[in-house]
């Protein structure tokens, strides 16, 4: 976690923007710890081994970890695991989960036999094309024992396209003493490729030093029958969608979408 000392150590309100983006990444989400309850509700239906794909900086997988679960951390980007890394240093030498640098459309892990696996936050909706989803449900599959489950947290598409947006903020959880950040979040949503675009603008500022970066990607949305014909193809069954953690149903106004579908048995 980002703090204070680090900072006027190392530097890092002066790195780049990949640094910067790791490690005021977390500040700009609530507290987790009620999604933490809800993913360790849903691994345990099947196990103990847990991997979860597009990990960022590591937050859930520590959560999970400190629950008795065995956690393999895996995301593309180095400044997010060295965010994860420096989090689960933290924890009990037991209780770490191993951190894998490795791209979910092609990763190879050391193990292929974890009970569940899951993708939070709609980190899924950086996969844009269909085969990119493909390639990434295909990786998951193959890690998973026969049985085991798949979790996806999703954002449904809008039927309409939207112009662009503006949202400002500042973070959403404390901070340490001094530290003062602040979000400008631009999106533009197009209805036809189902494709969201966001650019980011944040401000970090400690003290006298300040420093200002941009972040922008695309998300891809999904619509139900895309969901389920995506993991379909990419061999998994049992398809179901919830509404939270509590798996009661899914509905457009329901407060999470959580997709959940198992590796056939043979």
């Amino acid at each position: 976690m980002f703090n204070s000392s680090h900072v006027l150590r190392s530097g890092i309100v002066w790195a780049t923007a990949y640094d910067l983006r790791a490690e005021t990444y977390d500040y700009f989400f609530p507290d987790r710890s009620w999604e933490t309850v809800g993913w360790v509700r849903l691994a345990r239906r099947y196990g103990r081994r847990v991997v979860q794909w597009m990990c960022a900086t590591g937050e859930l997988a520590c959560g999970l970890a400190r629950r008795d679960l065995q956690v393999t951390g895996v995301d593309l980007t180095p400044e997010m695991l060295r965010v994860a890394e420096r989090r689960g240093a933290a924890l009990p030498p037991d209780q770490r989960p191993l951190w894998v640098e490795d791209d979910v459309r092609d990763a190879t892990l050391p193990h292929h036999d974890y009970d569940m696996a899951f993708i939070a936050g709609n980190a899924f909706g950086h996969m844009l094309t269909r085969e990119e989803q493909l390639d990434a449900l295909t990786t998951v599959r193959r890690h998973l024992r026969p049985g085991g489950g798949l979790a996806l947290a999703l954002a449904p598409a809008p039927t309409e396209s939207h112009p662009r947006q503006t949202r400002i903020s500042g973070p959403a959880r404390p901070t340490p003493p001094g530290l003062t950040l602040r979000q400008v979040v631009h999106t533009r949503y197009d209805a036809d490729p189902r494709m969201l675009a966001v650019h980011e603008q944040v401000e970090v500022r400690l003290g006298e030093q300040q420093r200002m970066f941009e972040y922008a990607f695309s998300l891809r949305l999904f619509t139900p029958d895309e969901v389920v014909h995506l993991l379909t193809r990419a061999g998994f069954v049992g398809v179901g969608m919830f509404g939270d953690f509590d798996l009661r149903p899914w509905s457009a106004s329901a407060p999470q979408w959580i997709v959940c579908a198992e590796r056939p048995l043979n």
